[in-house]
């Protein structure tokens, strides 16, 4: 399993997509998106879109600032309620069907603390990689407290610039070198 950690809008899920390819072939396995966020996503979603005509999904930077306090709150209750590791257990149920068969290899786009990096590597045997964008600041203070933490905890940590067009295509040339850094460094776990 492969985790990409960074604060909100550092590309991560631009990541995920610019290294799947590289994944799949030197594993031969299908790569896989998992988000610890869509649940509670799903959860909020309709309330949302019904009272602020936003998607909790939505893209735009804007709607996102309106939305992500609500976001963050409701997963901070529901981590107070339910512990803290809530949102990884309502996602490993899922991963550990997938990756029964063997060919499916799981990559979790959104790491943001360090019980979740704890849960990759400990639960799957996973690697941590971190991004930081030019330009990008945490858009809260729980991000801007936990980030460096997870970066700290981080495999492979990358600062990149901010891509204007063809995002995930350019983003394919640091991804080809963090895949290879991570694959050194996991190749004999995850081929065995």
């Amino acid at each position: 399993m492969l985790g990409i950690s960074g604060i909100a809008r550092s590309g991560k899920d631009t990541l995920a997509l610019a290294i799947k390819d590289f994944i799949e072939k030197d594993l031969n396995k299908e790569v896989r998106l998992y988000s610890l966020a869509k649940r509670l996503k799903d959860d909020c979603d309709a309330f949302l879109i019904k009272n602020l005509e936003i998607s909790a999904f939505t893209q735009e930077t804007l709607e996102k600032t309106c939305v992500r306090p609500f976001l963050v709150g409701y997963g901070d209750s529901m981590k107070l309620k339910f512990g803290k590791d809530i949102w990884c257990k309502k996602l490993e149920g899922q991963i550990v069907e997938d990756i029964s068969s063997d060919s499916i290899f799981p990559v979790v786009t959104d790491v943001r603390f360090d019980y979740e990096v704890d849960w990759i590597r400990n639960k799957f045997g996973g690697a941590i990689i971190h991004v930081t964008k030019n330009g990008n600041y945490p858009p809260n203070e729980a991000e801007r407290i936990n980030d460096p933490i997870v970066q700290s905890m981080a495999d492979i940590k990358h600062f990149w610039p901010h891509f204007e067009k063809n995002v995930v295509e350019n983003a394919k040339d640091h991804a080809i070198i963090m895949w290879q850094m991570v694959m050194e460094a996991y190749k004999e776990k995850w081929t065995t």
